[in-house]
C-alpha cells in the first residue's frame, strides 16, 4: 500500500566528520520523516549546494573553519529553510535562543532535544523571521549580548544582562541576584555564565562569585578586599585575583 508520507529535506553543515556522522545516524534511526539530502564541512561548500537542494531544514554548526556559521545568512538573506543550531558552546546557543530561532541543540546531540526541535518544524512553528536570523549573524559579529535566557524550575526567564548584580555558585547551580526582580536559581554551573558574561563587564572575584563591575558601590582597603554591591551584598575578593581585578576596574574607569 502506498502512503503519502511527507518527508522534510534536511542538510547538515558541520566541520567535524564524527559530528556529522553522529547527527546523520540519529536522524536516520530516530527521525523517520527526515530525508538527509546533503552536507557540507564549511559555509563556502554549503553556499554552492543549498540553492539546488532546497532543504526544509538546515542543521547549522556555529564554530566552522574560516567563516562563522552565522555568516550563512549573509549569503541567504531571503532563505526559506528553517535553521536548527548545533553547537558545543552555550554562549552561542543563548544568542540563538534570544533571537527566537527555531531551536538550538547543544552537543553532544540529545535525541529528545532533537525530536523537540523537529516537532516545532513539523508543526509549522516558524521561530524567527529572516530579518531576525540576519540579526543573529550581526550580533555574533559584534559580540553584543544584551539578554540571556535563564532556565529555572519555574520556566525560562529572559533577563537584561545589565540587571544582573552578581552570581553565586551553589554546587551545580547558580544563584542570580537581580536589580529588577526576584533572585533566580538556575540549573547550570557558574563556569557556564562566566564564559558567557565576562565580555559584558563581569569578573570572577572568587571560586563562588561572579560580579557585574557596573554594580560595585565600594571596595575596601582591607588586606582582604571587600566589595559592596548595589544590593548591599559584601563579597570577598580572592587574593590571587586581586591584580587582575584592579587592572580590569582601572581600565573600565579609563584610568591608568
Amino acid at each position: 500500500m502506498k502512503t503519502n508520507k511527507k518527508y522534510l529535506k534536511a542538510y547538515i553543515i558541520e566541520d567535524e566528520l564524527a559530528g556529522f556522522e553522529n547527527l546523520a545516524h540519529i536522524l536516520k534511526k530516530y527521525c523517520t520523516n527526515i530525508l538527509l539530502v546533503g552536507n557540507a564541512f564549511s559555509i563556502k561548500d554549503a553556499v554552492e549546494e543549498l540553492p539546488e537542494l532546497e532543504p526544509d531544514i538546515v542543521f547549522l554548526d556555529i564554530e566552522l573553519p574560516r567563516e562563522n556559521g552565522f555568516q550563512l545568512f549573509k549569503y541567504f538573506p531571503d532563505h526559506k529553510f528553517d535553521v536548527i543550531f548545533t553547537t558545543a558552546y552555550s554562549e552561542y546557543a543563548i544568542k540563538a535562543f534570544n533571537y527566537s530561532a527555531i531551536h538550538y541543540i547543544l552537543k553532544p546531540i540529545d535525541i529528545d532535544e532533537l525530536q523537540l526541535a523537529l516537532s516545532k518544524v513539523n508543526a509549522g512553528i516558524k521561530g524567527t523571521s529572516n530579518e531576525k536570523q540576519v540579526a543573529i549573524w550581526n550580533d555574533a559579529n559584534d559580540n553584543n549580548l544584551n539578554k540571556i535566557v535563564l532556565p529555572t524550575y519555574e520556566g525560562l526567564f529572559f533577563v537584561d544582562v545589565d540587571n544582573i548584580i552578581w552570581c553565586e555558585a551553589k554546587s551545580n547551580y547558580t544563584q542570580f541576584y537581580m536589580s529588577d526582580h526576584e533572585n533566580l536559581l538556575v540549573s547550570k554551573s557558574l563556569k557556564v555564565y562566566e564564559d558567557v558574561l565576562s565580555p559584558k563587564s563581569f569578573f570572577r572575584v572568587s571560586r563562588s562569585s561572579l560580579i557585574n563591575i557596573n554594580h560595585i558601590v565600594h571596595c575596601s582597603n582591607h588586606k582582604k578586599m571587600e566589595i559592596k554591591m548595589t544590593d548591599g551584598s559584601i563579597i570577598l575578593l580572592s587574593e590571587r585575583r586581586k591584580a587582575s581585578f584592579k587592572e580590569l576596574v582601572m581600565t573600565d574607569l579609563g584610568t591608568e
